[in-house]
This record gives C-alpha cells, sequence and structure tokens, in this order.
C-alpha cells in the first residue's frame, strides 16, 4: 500500500515537474522572440541559452544525458564513500541539482531533481518528507542558479555592450583627433577663413586657431563671451540676434556682415551660421570669411585690366601715330605733281591730328607770298591785314602755341582764320637755316597739341620746304 501511495507520489510529482518545465520553455521561448525583435545579437544569444532551444535537439539530449551521468556519479560516491542516507541525500545530490541548473537552466534543474529522488528511492526508503525536502530544496537551488546565470549573462551582455560602446567611442575620439588635425592643416591654408564653435546661448566654447589668426583674440580673451563682441554693435548687435535666430530654426544663415577685430578695426566678411545638432553637436558652428583679401584681388584685378587697357591704348595710339608718319613719308607721292602733294600732304596731316584746318603759307620765291590749304575743313581768307613780318633772318623760326584763346589767334597767325578760330600750332618751314614760310594748323574749340603733333608737322615742314627749294617757287602748278 505505502509502495502504491510512493508511486503515486513520484507520478504526481514527474507531471508538475513536466508542466513547470513546459511553463519554463514557454516563457524562455516568449523572452527570445520578443528580445530578437530588439537585436539580433541579443536573441542569438538568448537562443543559444541552455533550456531555451535545445529541445529536440542533440544538443539537448547531450545536456540531460550529462546531468543523468552526474546523477549516476553521485550514487556511486555515495558507496565508494560510504555515506548514509541523510548525507546523500541533502549534500551529494544538491549539489549535483546545483550544476545541472548551471548546465541547463531550469530543464535540467528539474531532470537532475527528479533523478535524484529516483536514485534515492532506488537505494534506500526515504520518508515522503525528506523526499518533499529534498524536492524544495533542488527547486530553490535551481531557481537561485538560473537567476545567478541569468544575472551572470545580463552582465556580461551590458559589459559587453559597454566594450562596444567604448570601442566606437574611442574610435569616434580618435576620428575626431584626426579631423582636427586635417581641419589645423586645412585653416592653415585658408588665413581668411576662420572657425568659430558656440552653445545655444551663442556663447563661445571654442575658439579654433584660424579664429585667433583673423580676430587677433587669443582663446582665454574670447572662451565663454557671447560672440556678438565680434559685431560691431556688441551686445546689442541686432544683426547677431536676427543670424541667432534663423540658425536655430534649423536653417543654414549666410550672410555679409561687418566684424570687429581684437585692435578695434572693422573688417567685412562672409558669416556663415549652422546649427550642429545633425552631426551629434549640442550647438552652432560659426565660419568667418574675411572679404579683405578678396578685396585687394579684386583691386588688383582691376588695376591690372586698367594697365592693360592703358597698354592697348597707348599700342593703338602708337599704331595710328605709325600709320600717320608712314603717310606723310610716303615715298609713292614723289611722282606727283607738287601743288597736288602739297594739298595731298597736309590733307593727311589733317586727318592725323584731328584739326578743323591747315595752311601752308610761302613766303620766299617767286610770287611769294602764297597759301595753299586743303579742299576740306576751315580755309583762311587769304593774309592778314597788316605788314608782314621780316624773315630775313630767324624771327619766325619758333613754334607757336595758342589754346583756346581766339584774340591770340589773330595776333600770332599769318593769315586771316575765319572768326571764333580759338587754337592755334604755327610750325616754321626752314631749310638750309633760311625760313621759307610757315604750317599752320587752327581749331574752332580748345585743344592740347601733343610733341607727337608738333614732330608730325615739322616732318611735314621739312619734305615741303626741300620741295619748294628744289622747284625754285617757280613751277606753275605751286603757284
Amino acid at each position: 500500500m505505502s509502495q502504491i501511495r510512493v508511486h503515486d507520489w513520484l507520478s504526481s510529482l514527474t507531471a508538475t515537474a513536466r508542466t513547470v518545465q513546459v511553463q519554463c520553455v514557454r516563457v524562455a521561448r516568449d523572452l527570445a522572440g520578443r528580445l530578437r525583435t530588439r537585436g539580433t545579437r541579443a536573441a542569438h544569444r538568448l537562443a543559444r541559452a541552455p533550456g531555451v532551444n535545445a529541445f529536440d535537439s542533440r544538443e539537448y539530449l547531450k545536456t540531460q544525458g550529462l546531468v543523468l551521468t552526474w546523477v549516476a556519479t553521485a550514487l556511486v560516491l555515495r558507496y565508494v564513500l560510504g555515506a548514509d542516507e541523510t548525507a546523500a541525500t541533502f549534500i551529494f545530490y544538491p549539489v549535483v541539482v546545483a550544476f545541472a541548473a548551471w548546465r541547463g537552466g531550469w530543464t535540467s534543474g528539474l531532470v537532475a531533481s527528479l533523478a535524484s529522488v529516483v536514485a534515492i528511492r532506488l537505494v534506500g526508503s526515504p520518508g515522503v518528507w525528506t523526499a518533499s525536502l529534498f524536492v524544495a530544496e533542488g527547486l530553490v537551488l535551481t531557481a537561485v542558479i538560473v537567476s545567478l546565470t541569468s544575472r551572470l549573462h545580463e552582465r556580461a551582455e551590458t559589459l559587453d555592450e559597454a566594450n562596444r560602446r567604448i570601442g566606437e567611442l574611442q574610435s569616434a575620439d580618435a576620428h575626431a583627433r584626426t579631423l582636427d588635425v586635417a581641419v589645423r592643416s586645412l585653416e592653415a591654408q585658408t588665413p581668411e577663413y576662420g572657425m568659430v564653435l558656440l552653445d545655444r546661448q551663442g556663447l563661445i566654447v571654442e575658439w579654433r586657431p584660424s579664429a585667433q589668426q583673423l580676430y587677433g583674440l587669443p582663446p582665454d580673451a574670447v572662451r565663454g563671451v557671447t560672440a556678438a563682441t565680434l559685431f560691431p554693435d556688441g551686445n546689442t548687435d541686432v544683426t547677431f540676434r536676427s543670424l541667432m535666430a534663423d540658425a536655430q530654426r534649423g536653417t543654414v544663415v549666410r550672410k555679409t556682415v561687418w566684424q570687429r577685430r581684437g585692435d578695434g578695426t572693422f573688417f567685412e566678411a562672409d558669416v556663415e551660421l549652422a546649427m550642429a545638432v545633425a552631426v551629434g553637436g549640442d550647438g552652432l558652428a560659426m565660419i568667418v570669411r574675411d572679404r579683405t583679401l578678396e578685396h585687394e584681388r579684386q583691386a588688383s584685378a582691376a588695376a591690372a585690366a586698367e594697365a592693360q587697357l592703358a597698354l592697348r591704348t597707348e599700342a593703338d595710339v602708337a599704331q595710328r601715330q605709325l600709320a600717320a608718319l608712314q603717310s606723310v613719308t610716303d615715298p609713292s607721292l614723289n611722282g606727283w605733281a607738287p601743288s597736288h602733294l602739297v594739298a595731298e600732304l597736309l590733307e593727311r596731316v589733317r586727318d592725323a591730328v584731328m584739326a578743323d584746318g591747315i595752311a601752308l603759307v610761302l613766303l620766299r620765291g617767286a610770287n611769294a607770298p602764297r597759301v595753299f590749304s586743303t579742299p576740306d575743313g576751315l580755309h583762311p581768307n587769304g593774309l592778314i591785314d597788316r605788314p608782314l613780318p621780316d624773315i630775313s633772318g630767324l624771327a619766325i623760326s619758333r613754334i607757336v602755341l595758342v589754346q583756346n584763346d581766339p584774340a591770340r589767334v589773330a595776333e600770332q597767325s599769318l593769315l586771316a582764320w575765319p572768326e571764333g578760330t580759338a587754337s592755334l600750332l604755327s610750325v616754321p618751314v626752314v631749310y638750309a637755316a633760311d625760313v621759307e614760310g610757315t604750317i599752320e594748323v587752327v581749331d574752332r574749340r580748345g585743344r592740347r597739341s601733343t610733341e607727337w603733333e608738333i614732330a608730325l608737322l615739322q616732318v611735314v615742314a621739312a619734305r615741303v620746304a626741300g620741295l619748294a627749294r628744289d622747284h625754285g617757287y617757280a613751277d606753275s602748278a605751286v603757284a
């Protein structure tokens, strides 16, 4: 009768253990599913935890076989050491249960407890209370071991996560140091740029070397100070407040403003202000580009363009002057009749110097005095109505220049030019130290004759003087 009760009790205990095992498995699988949605790594570790995914697998069978082997070993040790029933029940077998729970979790702990009860019943006849106490001790040991193992697993995962995070921070720190070296090198190559890091209130938290070079202020003098001090109006600067408001709304602000250096001088700069939250920061980055060098480059480029234009203009003038000189020294005119040659030379000179009128007065030779002028332009109304000057010596062998003075033109000219003629250039025609006459160039407006125009007239005067002397003023074509 007692054997039937023990058998029923063991059957009930076995059924209860199986129920607990199934519930533990369900809870473990549900927990594994939840953790799988949170992260592949955590789910993988949970899937590999003993007693969860080991069911219906070789690993599960291997674990439970190992647990049964430990129970059999405890039974053998009892006989080898000659331990009594109480010592075997509450010392040897609990150790096996503890190892089983550590090895396979709840499942292995329950298997070890049930196998130990069977082993105890095979070699002895413990009472119901003894068996119950052993089972309770096994359950408590299993719960404690499983809890400690779970905590150890969690602590290991926490440590692994901490080590991973430390590694990421170390990599980020190394990357930041590399970037800082690269930025410093870049700042050294671009002296017109400066970088300042601000907090959300606009206070300076980092004063980069480029900013120190640009503003001429050491870091200790500006760190913790509002960046408004870099603007013309200081703390009350409206421009800085507007830039801060726009930047804190998440927009990248770019504006050309005036900045104040440490010595109190101002410079124009392009300022860019942007939040650094997008890259993990909690403030603003202000990039300042000094436009002084740009203005200097622009001024230098403008000066170079002006110099090039001036050189081009001078080259054009020189080209025109050369063309004019070639026109009045053209040897193809030597075959022309003297009167036609003189008229052509005078016309070419008038075009070259852009004068209103030109005329040649010959004061020596037969039929002197004689006047030659061009078909176009101003024409003189004959000689002056007063005695002509004495040309026996070199009295009129000088150049006469009159600028914007009609009265003096009337006094100095040998011809009666139309009223209002304001400018006069008179060059003597000299041959073999004798004054043969004069070439007069006039304008209605005031003008300043250049040395080149005087030299050109002298070239024409020399050619005309030789022509007149060679023909002795007797050629009817000249008269």
